[in-house]
């Protein structure tokens, strides 16, 4: 099996829906991890619910998710948190 891989996550069950109702009438195959936890719990403390596609299937889906509007280069960015904490990871790293 091949193996699968997060493209996006919403706080929105609803959004989520939505989204892989898209990309499955463009023939891509979508997994949802956590949609049921976050109907029942806060979203944000679980991360929010997750959609996945299989590995090969990514490039093709992020490239439908952009054309739909649903995606933008900006989502695909890291974070200022995660920014800044790989930032201060690189002083304990290994330079090779």
């Amino acid at each position: 099996m091949s193996k699968l891989v997060t493209i996006r996550t919403f706080h929105s069950n609803s959004e989520l829906e939505l989204v892989k109702m898209y990309l499955e009438s463009l023939d891509i195959a979508c997994f949802t991890q956590d949609e049921i936890f976050n109907r029942l719990y806060v979203p944000s403390a679980i991360g929010g619910a997750k959609l996945k596609v299989r590995e090969e299937d990514v490039e093709q889906a992020v490239a439908y998710l952009m054309e739909g509007g649903y995606l933008s280069p900006e989502d695909l960015e890291p974070s200022a948190g995660i920014k800044f904490v790989d930032k201060f990871l690189d002083k304990f790293r290994k330079k090779s």
